[in-house]
């Protein structure tokens, strides 16, 4: 396992998608929000954020109550209407666009293993043609269709609580290096290591473009 103390993220946007995981609480929207910091304010993005709009990402861009009020730049979704027909709409909007990159939180509330809406699976399949990535966000990795993680590029895990989480990361993410995600009683791997759980806003991170470092291991958030 490679510990280092900070990732080389290099990520592009318009052509890759980001995964972000982790039990709540733990940083992820706040990762994702470093991320745009990154493209802001010079690239357009939208975000889609169920939960708490105004409080989560009211500073990242213009906020509108109807989705028809988006536009080419940065928006934030922050409608009354969240119910899987206004995701919908939400993707076919952003689906006449090029060149965007979209912020999907609480992406466990729109999809299952097996159920995926046509306009996310057509985003899936279609976006990189017109330029558009995608950040996923989610509480529980698992849940997420095998479309999505096909084309994720980068991820970033943070600590988890149940073993079903860590066993789903180390099948289809990161290895056997799931397992510093979850306490030393819970482990499978790393049980009688110097490695304990995760500091407090720690995370695992993974560039499947660098082969030389899949597994990064920040030691804080403020990294």
């Amino acid at each position: 396992m490679n510990i280092v103390n900070q990732p080389k993220f290099n990520w592009k946007p318009f052509e890759e998608d980001i995964f972000i995981t982790g039990k709540k609480g733990e940083g992820k929207t706040t990762r994702c929000k470093r991320i745009l910091d990154i493209i802001k304010p010079t690239l357009p993005y939208w975000i889609w954020s169920p939960q708490r709009p105004l409080e989560n990402y009211g500073q990242y861009g213009h906020v509108v109550r109807e989705i028809n009020q988006m536009q080419y730049g940065q928006y934030v979704y922050a409608g009354n209407d969240w119910s899987d027909e206004a995701f919908t709409r939400f993707l076919r909007r952003a689906m006449t666009q090029r060149n965007l990159v979209l912020a999907l939180d609480d992406l466990h509330e729109r999809v299952t293993k097996r159920a995926i809406v046509k306009e996310l699976r057509n985003l899936v399949l279609s976006g990189r043609n017109r330029g558009i990535s995608s950040i996923y966000i989610t509480t529980t990795p698992r849940s997420v269709p095998n479309e999505i993680l096909g084309n994720v590029s980068h991820v970033f895990a943070y600590p988890f609580v149940m073993q079903v989480d860590v066993e789903w990361l180390e099948k289809n993410l990161l290895g056997v290096d799931a397992w510093i995600l979850i306490s030393k009683d819970k482990r499978k791997y790393f049980q009688d290591s110097d490695i304990d759980v995760l500091p407090s806003r720690s995370y695992v991170y993974r560039n499947e473009s660098d082969n030389d470092s899949q597994i990064v291991i920040p030691t804080s958030e403020s990294q």
